[in-house]
């Protein structure tokens, strides 16, 4: 439905934040999916620019929350019994 926010683009702009904070090699290529996501949105006619600019917006606030806002994700060495 024709609803504010796009469902479809916050959950394509949580996914390009997240994956390009876990692979910041291909940041641009999760942008590109997200971005054909939101434009298809539009052409389709299921939403106006605007349910998808504010689904964007929530996206991107969603998954920087969701990853800790988090530069990158490396492995630490694991020690048991010790507390980080």
């Amino acid at each position: 439905s024709a609803s504010f926010p796009s469902g479809h683009s916050t959950i394509a702009a949580a996914g390009a934040v997240a994956l390009s904070l876990m692979w910041p090699g291909a940041t641009i290529a999760w942008w590109l999916l997200a971005l054909a996501t939101m434009l298809a949105r539009i052409y389709m006619g299921m939403h106006y620019p605007t349910d998808v600019l504010g689904g964007a917006l929530l996206g991107i606030a969603c998954g920087w929350l969701a990853t800790g806002g988090a530069r990158c994700y490396t492995a630490r060495p694991v020690t048991h019994g010790v507390p980080r």
